[in-house]
């Protein structure tokens, strides 16, 4: 089994700041192995930043960045949703807020 074979699904509201600093930690390493693809549901955010995310991170050696966009239902709904998209075998469950910190 390969060990990126995970998606890292991001439920996302109104956090952009937060979810820089989470893709950044990504973009450094902090994971031991990328992700197949990361997927970010945003929960019907107001702040509309999240748009900017393919361009801000298109050249970088992140792996493919997904955005899907729902109404807003709170994040169990999100992460629920989210979950229906996935095809790798395994997920992680990362909050925008989340920090990955390294060795």
């Amino acid at each position: 089994m390969p060990t990126n074979d995970y998606t890292l699904l991001i439920p996302y509201f109104d956090d952009y700041d937060n979810l820089i600093m989470l893709l950044k930690d990504i973009h450094d390493g902090n994971l031991r192995d990328h992700p197949q693809q990361i997927l970010i549901i945003d929960d019907g955010s107001y702040d509309d930043r999240i748009r900017f995310i393919h361009s801000q991170y298109s050249s970088t050696n992140l792996p493919p960045i997904m955005v899907r966009r729902m109404t807003h239902q709170g994040p169990y709904y999100a992460e629920t949703y989210g979950l229906s998209l996935i095809k790798t075998p395994y997920t992680i469950v990362c909050h925008s807020d989340t920090r990955l910190l390294g060795n």
